[in-house]
């Protein structure tokens, strides 16, 4: 007779589509909410580059449990953290755009010297934002967010691989 087969682990390996769309999502989240305290006027890159990534980590690490995720690839933390910097520079922008739209509304003139500048596309805006001291900033907010997003992943996989072990 045949021996019925083993019931998967409800820890059963995640597939990529979940892991991708929970980066998008998460990635997302976290970008958004890095903007704010630039908006707000304070911005330390470093300190909240690091805290947005610890963050990330965090969140991802939650919502691939929660989806029962065995292991969490760091390829996923390193997507969700291109994504948390694309939607951080996108709500910058939105925000610029919102401040540009008002104060044009309080002096129309400002119009005349900049025609379409409260209208201005995300790339237009990215491009004329780019001096070589902002690039190196942006590189090394995105880097440091996305070195701590995958470290904390890399550390919870090594931590969960020990205690399955012991």
């Amino acid at each position: 007779m045949d021996s019925p087969s083993p019931l998967p682990s409800p820890r059963a390996s995640i597939k990529w589509p979940l892991q991708l769309a929970a980066a998008v999502l998460v990635g997302a989240l976290v970008g958004m909410l890095a903007a704010m305290p630039q908006v707000a006027g304070y911005f330390r890159v470093g300190v909240q580059s690091l805290l947005a990534g610890l963050v990330l980590g965090v969140m991802l690490i939650g919502v691939l449990t929660m989806a029962r995720a065995a292991r969490i690839h760091w390829i996923t933390p390193l997507l969700a953290a291109i994504v948390a910097v694309f939607a951080e520079h996108y709500w910058l922008y939105l925000t610029a755009l919102r401040l540009r739209r008002e104060a044009l509304a309080k002096q129309p003139a400002a119009g005349l010297f900049r025609p379409g500048w409260a209208e201005e596309g995300f790339f237009s805006y990215m491009s004329s934002e780019a001096t070589s001291t902002a690039l190196m900033w942006w590189s090394l907010d995105a880097c440091l967010l996305a070195a701590a997003a995958v470290g904390i992943v890399v550390l919870s996989n090594y931590w969960q691989s020990t205690s399955d072990e012991g």
